[in-house]
């Protein structure tokens, strides 16, 4: 997939979440990365997923169809970006586990 598309859709869905929160009075985006604890480990994400989880979070029905899309070059560039990072993790978390 080309990345310059990629940027394009999610500086769109970055817009639009803007525009139609900061509607909002006394909204703060600050407030989305503070979590109360406990909080729970998460895999690690590189771009790709990262990106791909602000819009699974953020576009919904959008989001799934780009996924599902007919070319399927989407769902293989996140694939690879999953198995690229998510395998060593769960590597060594189970080798943790397992002591």
């Amino acid at each position: 997939m080309n990345l310059s598309i990629l940027t394009t859709t999610f500086t769109t869905v970055a817009k639009k979440v803007w525009e139609s929160e900061s509607a909002a009075a006394g909204f703060s985006y600050g407030s989305l990365l503070l979590l109360e604890s406990p909080r729970l480990d998460h895999k690690p994400l590189d771009g790709i997923l990262a990106v791909n989880f602000v819009l699974a979070n953020f576009l919904g029905l959008a989001w799934q169809g780009l996924l599902n899309s007919e070319d399927g070059r989407y769902a293989e560039l996140v694939r690879e970006a999953e198995k690229r990072c998510h395998l060593a993790y769960c590597k060594v978390a189970l080798t943790r586990l397992q002591g």
